[in-house]
């Protein structure tokens, strides 16, 4: 009877074994393009940033030099305006369903976040495009923006929503009990608490549209210089690797490989940044 148990044993060990390196394997096999792709860009992206390159705009085709610093520029101005635009809304929005769940509205609002998430951006670009590229007759830093948001609202609503709900319900009446009003409780109390939690739902909102360049193409289009106003078109990184990678052009392409890599450390960096707000939660 022992030897059956250990028989027994021993079979449950080997399958376990087995079942861990088929877990492996497959494991290192979905990492393995990822770690090709982000070999490439680093080892083709360095030799391509210097001073200048961050510093000057890009240079024309077939010529030394040029930089990315439209571009920065650009990303910085559209991603940061979207944000400013989107977070006080989805904030708003996220705390009001996170309290009425039970309410028709508040499903309708959290289904359909769910759903604009899965939009194709380039479709909220031609949306955008027809909605205010159009009607002001130019594209603009300040359409790019507001394509921008628009995909931002569903991330932020969502982690807003996700976040207060994991708040304990003992906290919130008791703020109650002292005598704090609704608008008291969720600005003293609830949003307090949440802040760690929405901050990175901003945060990977603005990692995902940050690489975006199909709504900024139908928006802000694109910009050879720095622009001065939120009425001027731009430049953003991911634009430029798109219009430079496809070029015949060597410079364009070593540009393209060096925006790549600064836009692969911004997202490297976001991610990080994430990682240490969530384990504030």
């Amino acid at each position: 009877m022992f030897a059956l148990q250990r028989n027994a044993t021993r079979y449950r060990i080997i399958k376990n074994h087995i079942f861990n390196g088929i877990v492996l394997f497959f494991t290192v096999l979905a990492l393995v393009p990822l770690f090709l792709i982000v070999y490439h860009v680093v080892k083709m992206g360095i030799p391509a940033i210097d001073w200048d390159f961050l510093t000057t705009t890009e240079a024309p085709p077939d010529t030394e030099g040029g930089g990315i610093v439209n571009s920065i520029v650009g990303t910085v101005a559209i991603t940061f305006l979207a944000t400013f635009i989107a977070t006080p809304f989805a904030i708003a929005a996220g705390t009001y369903i996170a309290f009425n769940r039970k309410k028709k509205l508040s499903e309708w609002v959290y289904l359909s976040c769910s759903a604009l998430q899965s939009i194709p951006a380039i479709v909220v670009g031609l949306i955008i495009y027809i909605w205010i590229v159009a009607p002001m007759g130019r594209f603009s830093i300040l359409a790019g923006s507001v394509a921008c948001a628009f995909m931002m609202f569903p991330i932020i609503i969502i982690s807003t929503v996700e976040v207060i709900s994991l708040i304990s319900n003992e906290v919130i009446e008791a703020a109650f009990a002292m005598g704090a009003s609704f608008f008291k409780t969720i600005m003293k109390v609830v949003l307090p608490i949440a802040t760690p939690g929405i901050a990175a739902g901003i945060i990977i909102a603005l990692a995902r549209v940050t690489g975006e360049a199909a709504p900024i193409l139908f928006t802000a289009f694109g910009n050879p210089f720095i622009p001065t106003t939120v009425t001027d078109p731009a430049s953003t990184l991911p634009l430029t690797i798109y219009k430079f990678a496809i070029s015949p052009y060597e410079n364009w392409q070593e540009t393209a490989w060096g925006a790549s890599f600064i836009l692969l450390l911004f997202i490297i960096v976001v991610n990080f940044t994430t990682k240490l707000l969530t384990k504030k939660r």
